[in-house]
């Protein structure tokens, strides 16, 4: 092995983890098409904007939200109804993707009394995936 090969190898930079994008949903309704629903929750995504919007059905403490990823740019992240139950109604984030590219989401719960819900693995009881180009 040569010195740089040894030098490179020694010197390389670790991999990048991951950041998750963690917004907030507000109250604004935009209307869209394929819409999941759960007993405690329902999401969407709309590609005209690139919004996703989540509701909350369930009094039952927990959160609801939109987790997603987009494939070809490694990003992913959360959108997170933090009104629940009671603040009633649509709440959605605004994102950017590029055109004509994937975009993969799911709906899920988190118990936000014992956790941030700003990691992937604070959420549970996840709907299918659902692809739909941006």
């Amino acid at each position: 092995m040569s010195a740089l090969t040894l030098l490179t190898m020694v010197f390389a930079a670790p991999a990048q983890a991951v950041t998750i994008e963690y917004n907030v949903a507000v109250d604004h309704y935009v209307s869209c098409g394929a819409v999941l629903e759960k007993s405690w929750g329902s999401g969407c995504y709309r590609q005209d904007g690139d919004y996703f919007w989540v509701t909350d059905d369930s009094s039952d403490d927990r959160s609801t939200g939109v987790i997603w990823r987009h494939p070809s740019t490694g990003r992913e992240g959360i959108c997170r109804n933090k009104d629940g139950f009671l603040g009633g109604g649509v709440r959605t984030c605004n994102k950017d993707f590029p055109e004509n590219t994937k975009i993969r989401w799911r709906i899920a719960r988190c118990d936000g009394s014992a956790h941030s819900c700003k990691s992937l693995s604070h959420w549970v009881d996840s709907s299918g995936v659902i692809e739909e180009t941006t």
